[in-house]
C-alpha cells in the first residue's frame, strides 16, 4: 500500500469523510475520495464465479486474482487431458483427480472470503 492510498491522522486513525466515502491525500494536497467496496458484493461475486478470482479483481486484489484466474483457466486443461486419459483406465481415478483439483479452488475461495476484510487498498468492506 502506498502513501497516497490513505489519510491518517497523527493518532494513526484513518480518517473517513463520509460513511460511504475512504478519503486519501495525494501529492499537493488534493483529496482523492473513492468508494467502500461491499462485502456482500465480494462474497457473491465468489459465489457465482468462484475460482476465477473475479472476487479478488472487484476487491483490488489484482495478484490474488491473476494467479487464481491462471489456476481455473490453465489447470483445468491439463485436469480434463488427464480425465479423459484416465477414464479408459481407470474410471474412479479420474473422477477422483478432478475432484481433488476442484475441492482445492473452491477451498481457495472459501478461505478468500473467511478471511478477507478489505480491499487492495486495506479499507474495510462496508
Amino acid at each position: 500500500m502506498s502513501n497516497y492510498d490513505k489519510e491518517t491522522d497523527p493518532a494513526g486513525a484513518r480518517n473517513v469523510v463520509f460513511p460511504i466515502l475512504h478519503s486519501a491525500r495525494a501529492r499537493g494536497g488534493v483529496l482523492i475520495t473513492r468508494a467502500q467496496k461491499s462485502r456482500g458484493v465480494y462474497i457473491l461475486l465468489a459465489l457465482i464465479f468462484w475460482s476465477a478470482g473475479v472476487h479478488n479483481f472487484y476487491a483490488g486484489h489484482i495478484s490474488r486474482a491473476i494467479l487464481q484466474l491462471a489456476a481455473c483457466t490453465v489447470g483445468w486443461l491439463p485436469m480434463w487431458v488427464v480425465a479423459i486419459v484416465l477414464t479408459k483406465i481407470d474410471p474412479a481415478a479420474a473422477a477422483v483427480a478432478l475432484f481433488g483439483y476442484a475441492f482445492t479452488l473452491v477451498s481457495w475461495v472459501v478461505l478468500d472470503v473467511v478471511t478477507i476484510k478489505t480491499d487492495g487498498a486495506g479499507v474495510p468492506f462496508s
